[in-house]
């Protein structure tokens, strides 16, 4: 409700309460009680009744007026309510839109119609209440002016039967009331609803975004710990190699303190053991390497595709916000050009409506000219009457006059011959009636036909501009429609680009697992050398027991053998002495022995 409207209540209300203290009922009745033209009891009722009613109608205006100022703001309130809706919209539009929104506003558009339509109920009302405060003006100044009793009973009991009317009009407009009232809370319990539904949905909205944000963080997170807690049991198992290393380098140290003749076979397998160490080292400088690379190079990845996600759905809003702002544009424009057609069209119209006034005050003025001339003709009627009296008289004098039969005869010829062209004329002019008639009955049908296909052509141009209109919103529902396909084309772009950057992670993690498996088997292969390794200096260190063995017992034979020798030494000596020949022979068989 505009401003000029809410002040020209405000002062018509203010000047029907002014007219209402400044009534002389009272005086009026004071005057009639001194006359005894009342009787006192009925006075009495008459000014409760009319105090009461007088009360009740200050009653319902302030009502009216309180309610007035409620729905001027709550009306308020449901603009801004509308403009945040329409601002959550323009927000939502790049996120999802969803039929949920549209039916909410579906929801919101009926209950501002439905306001409206009480705010129209209300001013009805309102011009109601001015006429029959305007009447009850009127008929305070009749009451002024006449004073008859008679009058005075039947104004008593107008009065009477106005203030029952006044009194049901009241009680129906406290229901208005309670039925506005009552249609405001109900509307504003729903647009509470609808805005913690709104809400509802928005937390929705956002807490299912977090979660496709961050299911494939989840994921790479999950993965990552997996193969950590590999390369953590990798590692483990390679230092547990590396301490088996290095009990075999000590035991091989062992070997080789011990046995210093076999030093040349433990050099060589010392540096075989030590490529191998070697090879292992740089295998596993290689694959830590390789490891790090790899998940610097997934991080990267997983940085860059959060940003280019964030950068892309960034540049959709903007590019959708931009969208629509030009197609809210055109719109606008277009709706401009459609006023100013239909302004233009109203406009021809005017023009075709003031010439077809024209034409049918040029078609009633011909029609009045004729109807002016149709009393001339009964003039002429009149002539005739009076011309054929005067035959009559002239055929009296004839008969009068003549005696002559022949004369009679003639007479009554002419006369006979008079009365067929009176019959002949009678009915010229009944048929010159008649055309008139029917040239007035199709004149009026002629314009009823101009009026018809007039009106035709109204509904013609009325069903055009509908269709047009109707075109409009189909050509704007379509570009809806296909803003929708794109985007959902995007979305569907977007979700293979997932799937895709899916099936890579998997491919890679595949790689992975079967680069891993080549290690553990690398590593198999590398364990099983050591074994053999080991298994051939275990070998070699029983080879060398066996050979020492056989050294002690050959070191034994040998000091039993110088035992032998001493001792046969020893008796050879003692036998020279005793017998020199003997002792030649005793030397001899010594030197051969040795």
């Amino acid at each position: 409700m505009s401003g000029c409207g809410w002040t020209f209540l405000m002062r018509s209300i203010d000047t029907a309460v002014k007219i209402g203290a400044q009534i002389c009922f009272p005086r009026e009745f004071r005057n009639l009680l001194s006359l005894g033209k009342i009787s006192p009891t009925r006075a009495a009722k008459l000014k409760s009744s009319y105090l009461l009613l007088r009360d009740s109608l200050k009653s319902s205006q302030d009502s009216e007026i309180h309610l007035l100022g409620e729905a001027k703001r709550r009306r308020a309130e449901l603009e801004r309510l509308q403009a945040e809706v329409a601002r959550t919209e323009e927000e939502d539009t790049s996120v999802e839109p969803e039929s949920e929104v549209n039916e909410l506003r579906q929801q919101l558009l009926q209950a501002y119609n439905e306001l409206k339509a009480s705010e129209d109920r209300e001013y009805k009302t309102r011009h109601r209440l001015k006429c029959f405060w305007e009447e009850k003006r009127y008929l305070e100044k009749e009451n002024e002016t006449q004073l008859k009793r008679a009058e005075l009973e039947s104004r008593t009991e107008n009065l009477q039967e106005m203030y029952e009317d006044l009194k049901k009009e009241v009680h129906q407009k406290r229901l208005e009331v309670r039925s506005l009232t009552e249609d405001v809370e109900s509307h504003e319990m729903q647009i509470l609803k609808e805005q913690k539904e709104l809400r509802d949905k928005m937390e929705i909205i956002k807490v299912k975004e977090a979660e496709k944000a961050g299911l494939i963080s989840i994921q790479v997170f999950k993965e990552n710990e997996r193969r950590r807690s590999k390369k953590q049991s990798a590692m483990k198992k390679m230092e547990a190699l590396n301490v088996e290393m290095s009990e075999i380098e000590q035991r091989a140290t062992e070997v080789d303190e011990r046995n210093r003749s076999l030093m040349l076979k433990k050099k060589a397998l010392s540096g075989e053991l030590e490529g191998l160490r070697a090879r292992g080292d740089a295998c596993q400088k290689e694959c830590r390497q390789w490891l790090k690379e790899r998940e610097l190079s997934r991080e990267e990845e997983a940085e860059f595709m959060g940003s280019r996600g964030i950068l892309e759905m960034k540049l959709q809003s903007i590019v959708y916000d931009r969208n629509y702002l030009h197609e809210s544009q055109s719109v606008q424009l277009k709706e401009k050009q459609r006023h100013l057609k239909a302004l233009a069209r109203m406009e021809h119209a005017l023009t075709m409506a003031s010439e077809q006034l024209e034409q049918t005050q040029s078609i009633y003025v011909a029609l009045h000219a004729k109807l002016d001339a149709v009393p001339k003709q009964e003039a002429s009627i009149q002539q005739r009457m009076e011309l054929q009296k005067e035959v009559d008289a002239l055929k009296v004098r004839f008969q009068n006059q003549l005696s002559v039969a022949e004369q009679e005869s003639e007479k009554v010829q002419q006369y006979g011959m008079i009365q067929e062209l009176l019959r002949e004329s009678n009915c010229l002019r009944e048929e010159l009636h008649n055309l008139r008639c029917l040239t007035r009955i199709k004149v009026d049908e002629r314009g009823q036909k101009h009026r018809e296909m007039l009106r035709a052509e109204q509904l013609n141009q009325r069903v055009q501009q509908e269709l047009r209109e109707k075109d409009h919103v189909i050509t704007d529902h379509n570009k809806l429609n296909a803003m929708l396909q794109r985007r959902v084309a995007r979305y569907r772009k977007l979700c293979a680009m997932i799937t895709e950057e899916k099936n890579k992670y998997v491919g890679l993690k595949q790689i992975a697992s079967q680069t891993t498996t080549e290690l553990t088997e690398q590593i198999k292969v590398l364990e099983n050398e050591t074994e053999i390794q080991r298994t051939i200096v275990i070998n070699k260190g029983r080879s060398l027991t066996k050979a020492r063995m056989k050294i002690s017992n050959v070191s034994k034979i040998r000091d039993k053998l110088h035992n032998d020798i001493s001792k046969v030494q020893t008796h050879t000596h003692t036998q020279r002495n005793t017998r020199p020949v003997k002792t030649q022979c005793g030397s001899s068989w010594p030197q051969a022995i040795c």
